[in-house]
């Protein structure tokens, strides 16, 4: 039952992030080009999904699955590092 109802809350949870990167999305982009930040932002979600399961499937039989969990939090901090240049720069401009 206990896995049962973390799978739930992970589906609900799960379930909100979509909504809220659309209103980052539409947010921060420049006007006229909502479309476009909203479409890249989708396809990336999407090639990050069909990329994840390639990895971990390489990683995992060299380097074992541990290896895999590395790699994806280090791809996620400069990801974020990359969000963070990027915002800083917006903001004086």
């Amino acid at each position: 039952w206990a896995l049962l109802g973390l799978r739930v809350l992970f589906g609900v949870l799960f379930a909100g992030t979509a909504p809220a990167t659309v209103r980052l999305q539409r947010a921060h982009a420049p006007p006229g080009m909502v479309a476009r930040a909203i479409g890249f932002g989708n396809a990336l979600y999407l090639l990050g999904n069909a990329a994840s399961p390639v990895i971990a499937g390489v990683i995992g039989p060299w380097f074992g699955l541990r290896a895999y969990w590395v790699v994806q939090a280090a791809i996620i901090l400069i990801a974020l590092f990359l969000w963070v240049l990027a915002t800083r720069g917006a903001e004086k401009s």
